[in-house]
């Protein structure tokens, strides 16, 4: 009696890399497939501030002289950016689940990505906040601290997305992933920075050239629009490459935490 032929062996698991092009390609990657999903997000989450803005734009009526005008329009613009620190915290939470969705081969929904976000926002604050004041007091006593905070914490949020621990844990979580590969996410991290950085400032710079007080505010705040997926796609990218690397746990995996 035949016992048939022995059964393949299961297929080795071999995580990818954690490396600043892996880091970069992935972000690129996700972001392009998902361009529109994740700047309608951005757009739904800051509408708060673009109100904000569109309120003041109406209130530049009001005003004739030059001086004047550029004091209100860096005054509105300083407030919108400081709003967008905390208008972002539910749109990293939305786009954690999408990124896991597409790294993992699965569709992006956008309404069940938004219910994702608010779902886990209570969290997600009390991280970022601590993650927040730990970074700029790292700042304040000097440079180098604040740098090795933000790379030691760069997965804090998409931790408390995913894995629903405690605030504290949120960041011993982080500081365990990143431990080992700090210098590829610090690198990545300059690297992606200093390119939307440019280009901001090179669209700004145009804008401003021109004149025109109110296409100052609007740029403005669609450059916000559509850069604020790419921090949030990075971060949400270098969580899901360093769990492959450091539980071997593939991607799949980590997506079916949302079902």
């Amino acid at each position: 009696m035949s016992l048939g032929q022995p059964l393949p062996p299961e297929p080795v698991f071999v995580p990818e890399p954690v490396t600043v092009g892996s880091i970069i390609g992935n972000t690129f990657r996700v972001l392009g497939q998902n361009i529109v999903a994740f700047s309608v997000i951005s757009a739904l989450v800051l509408l708060p501030g673009i109100a904000f803005v569109a309120f003041r734009m109406v209130s530049l009526f009001s005003l004739s002289d030059s001086t004047e005008k550029m004091a209100h329009i860096m005054v509105t613009l300083g407030i919108f950016s400081m709003l967008q620190l905390f208008l972002q915290i539910p749109a990293q939470s939305a786009m954690m689940y999408g990124v896991a969705n597409q790294m993992s081969g699965r569709a992006t929904n956008l309404g069940e990505s938004l219910r994702r976000g608010v779902s886990s926002i209570l969290p997600v604050i009390g991280t970022a906040i601590v993650v927040g004041l730990a970074i700029m007091g790292g700042f304040v006593l000097c440079v180098i601290p604040g740098i090795i905070a933000m790379v030691m914490l760069y997965v804090a949020i998409p931790v408390a997305v995913v894995e629903n621990r405690g605030i504290g844990d949120n960041l011993r979580r982080s500081s365990q992933l990143t431990e080992g590969y700090r210098l590829s996410i610090f690198l990545a991290a300059i690297v992606i920075g200093f390119a939307v950085g440019v280009v901001q400032t090179i669209v700004q710079q145009g804008v401003i050239a021109t004149g025109n007080e109110y296409a100052i505010m609007i740029v403005t705040v669609l450059a916000s629009v559509l850069t604020m997926p790419i921090q949030a796609t990075t971060s949400a990218v270098t969580y899901m490459l360093l769990r492959q690397n450091k539980d071997q746990i593939n991607v799949s995996e980590i997506a079916d935490v949302f079902r």
